[in-house]
This record gives C-alpha cells, sequence and structure tokens, in this order.
C-alpha cells in the first residue's frame, strides 16, 4: 500500500523541516518547490508568477481574487492554468510512490484522484498554543474514516524540545 503523506500548515510554521525530517525518516522523497520548479517547466509561466500565486493562500486573498476574476478573466485563467499544472505536477509525483508533500491543497486533489485519508495529526508548538500545522496519511481507493492522533507538540510549557520532537529530530531515545 503506497502511502502518500501530505503536509497542510501556515506559512512560516515550519512545515517544511518537519516534512523533510518525515521523509528522510521513513526514506521517501519529500516534495514541496520541486512543485513549483515542475510546475514552472511543465506551463512555461514566469516562476515569479507561480511562485506568487503559491503564496496567496488566504481565504482573504481568495475573495479577493475571486472578486478580481469577475473585472479581470486573464487573471482568472492564468490562475486557473497554474492551479491545472500544479494539479498533474502533484498527482505525476503521488502516482510514483511512497512520499510527502508539503501545502498546495495537495490533500483535496489526492482524495478528487482516489486517495483517501487515514490518519491526521495536528502540530502544536505548545500545549497551549493552536496547532500552526497538520499531518495526513491517505491511502489509493481507501475506505473513509479518518483517525485523528494526538497532537505533536513541539515545546513542552517551558519551552523546552518535547521528548518526541528529541526522538525525531536529534533520535534521542524512544518517549
Amino acid at each position: 500500500m503506497d502511502k502518500i503523506i501530505t503536509i497542510s500548515r501556515e506559512y512560516g510554521a515550519g512545515g517544511h523541516s518537519i516534512g523533510q525530517q518525515v521523509a528522510k525518516e521513513l526514506g521517501i522523497p519529500f516534495y514541496d518547490r520541486d512543485i513549483l520548479k515542475a510546475t514552472v517547466q511543465t506551463s512555461g509561466f514566469d516562476p515569479d508568477m507561480v511562485e506568487h500565486d503559491q503564496e496567496d493562500v488566504s481565504s482573504t486573498n481568495f475573495f479577493f481574487k475571486s472578486i478580481c476574476s469577475f473585472a479581470d478573466a486573464s487573471f482568472s485563467d492564468t490562475q486557473d492554468a497554474i492551479h491545472d499544472v500544479q494539479k498533474a505536477v502533484i498527482l505525476h509525483f503521488a502516482k510514483e510512490g511512497p512520499c510527502v508533500i508539503l501545502g498546495r491543497c495537495a490533500d483535496e486533489i489526492l482524495r478528487e484522484a482516489g486517495m483517501e485519508p487515514k490518519r491526521l495529526r495536528f502540530v502544536q508548538n505548545r500545549p497551549d498554543t493552536a496547532p500552526s500545522l497538520f499531518l495526513i496519511e491517505g491511502c489509493r481507493g481507501g475506505k473513509p474514516g479518518v483517525d485523528i492522533q494526538p497532537p505533536l507538540l513541539l515545546q513542552t510549557d517551558t519551552g523546552a524540545p518535547t521528548g518526541e520532537l528529541n526522538v525525531i529530530y536529534f533520535r534521542d531515545q524512544e518517549v
């Protein structure tokens, strides 16, 4: 069973470093900026335009973009084309085998393609903070149903790294 792990996060939340470490631990590829590079290579779009499109992910930006698209059809067409190419790139990487994919709505793209989420784990900086990212593990052709696991805490109340984080990053003894 091929496992695809997607990480959805807020920018600056540490998703890239966590994704790299998860992929390294599992011995599978990690895709982040590779998706941007492949999107640019496949589409021929300007790299800055694709990069800018990737950074505008908030619902507020989405709302304003949808309003703008009524006034400027070329904006909407270009954005749709970037997303179509990006979707094809993500599906291509996922079909190659197990991997970790960071952001870019990969979880929804894979679900549309028959990949069902199986495990969900939120990542919190401290026990008293809201999650800043989450990890999703999916399965091709899986039945609906998600196991929500305890949050991965990065720091204790005192700000020290948690035992689990030490195991993941620093290879300390098991928790």
